[in-house]
């Protein structure tokens, strides 16, 4: 296998909107990442390797995070649903 590039981001510490809790006992949707921007995520996002989260339950998804969904190829994640 071919080493993965590398490469570096900075992005702000995640909005934490809701407690983990509430949002995985929370209605979701799955959907586009570039619809998600300004939604809470339902469901753990995570990367691998290197498995560390991109973004967690209950936070507010940003724009910053879509370069990391980009690089890891990551085009849906789930969502609450708003009501």
């Amino acid at each position: 296998k071919e080493p993965l590039p590398s490469f570096s981001f900075s992005f702000k510490q995640p909005v934490q909107k809701i407690s983990v809790r509430e949002a995985l006992f929370s209605e979701t949707e799955r959907i586009p990442v570039e619809d998600a921007v300004g939604r809470i995520c339902g469901a753990p996002v995570i990367s691998c390797p290197p498995a560390i989260p991109i973004a967690l339950c209950g936070e507010m998804i940003t724009e910053e995070m879509l370069s990391l969904f980009d690089a890891y190829n990551i085009d849906a994640i789930d969502v609450l649903t708003e009501n």
